[in-house]
């Protein structure tokens, strides 16, 4: 899925002026909130042609480019690639 977000709504959408970048891989061994020591290896490919790693979405978001979100779509897993 690329930057597929919902749109703002609340009290507070006006104030933001930037959607939150987003890279969320159905890795379980890596959780980037815990253990940062393997995260950067996992990829997505949710198009089956270009792995993507969390620095391919961090990057875009940040200059102003895309993608800015990159989720794992396929319910069996496949489209995440998950290091050791």
């Amino acid at each position: 899925m690329w930057n597929a977000l919902p749109t703002f709504m609340g009290e507070e959408a006006a104030a933001i002026t930037v959607a939150p970048g987003v890279f969320a891989p159905a890795c379980p061994k890596h959780d980037t909130i815990h253990d940062d020591a393997d995260v950067y290896g996992v990829t997505i490919d949710p198009t089956g042609t270009e792995p993507l790693s969390l620095y391919d979405v961090w990057r875009p978001w940040r200059t102003g480019g895309s993608p800015t979100a990159v989720l794992t779509t396929d319910p069996m897993r496949t489209d995440t690639s998950c290091g050791p």
